[in-house]
């Protein structure tokens, strides 16, 4: 199976987490998890108390990662075009997943970021509508507030959303609110 960064270079299985195999390109670093094994993988620690899954914090995080591109990939099982999964607001890369084979190309490092948030075993759920939805509503949520500090400051961005807390507990909100303004107004 050769390499969706790197296409000369055939990749060889290695075990990435205990009783979990994947392709490992040798000159990115990178890895194919065949959508096959993974769902096994995750049957038998279902199914079996005693396979071992990664904890956390058993896999140290690599110190880089591979940087993360818009580059279209093809993928190494079926040779058509991986997609590009947001995996979460708070790690800064994505996954390509496989729609037909169910398999995910993960760059250098992007494997042992996932086990350290404690998803290895959510790939699949990360690949759902529904998480997609959630984790880009995130991305554009935090890229918004990041917009308002660079313009307002950190300070008033956290007084602004303390004062929408305290607005948002109370029961007269669009009368307080209303109130706000009117003192602004003055």
């Amino acid at each position: 199976m050769r390499s969706p960064i790197d296409t000369h270079v055939q990749m060889s299985t290695e075990e990435i987490a205990p009783g979990l195999r994947a392709w490992r390109c040798p000159s990115t670093k990178g890895c194919w998890i065949d959508g096959d094994a993974y769902r096994a993988w995750i049957k038998r620690s279902i199914d079996d108390p005693d396979v071992d899954t990664p904890e956390p914090d058993a896999v140290p995080v690599l110190p880089t990662l591979a940087p993360d591109t818009d580059t279209a990939l093809l993928s190494p099982r079926t040779g058509r075009l991986l997609t590009k999964l947001v995996v979460h607001a708070d790690l800064n890369f994505r996954i390509d997943y496989d729609t037909h084979s169910g398999g995910f190309w993960l760059d250098r490092g992007e494997f042992e970021a996932i086990v350290q948030r404690g998803l290895a075993r959510s790939l699949h759920d990360i690949a759902a509508p529904t998480w997609q939805r959630q984790a880009q509503e995130q991305e554009r949520s935090d890229a918004r507030r990041q917009q308002l500090v660079e313009f307002f400051g950190e300070p008033n961005v956290w007084r602004a959303e303390q004062a929408a807390a305290w607005l948002k507990e109370t029961d007269h909100q669009q009368a307080l609110a209303a109130y706000i303004i009117e003192l602004l107004d003055d």
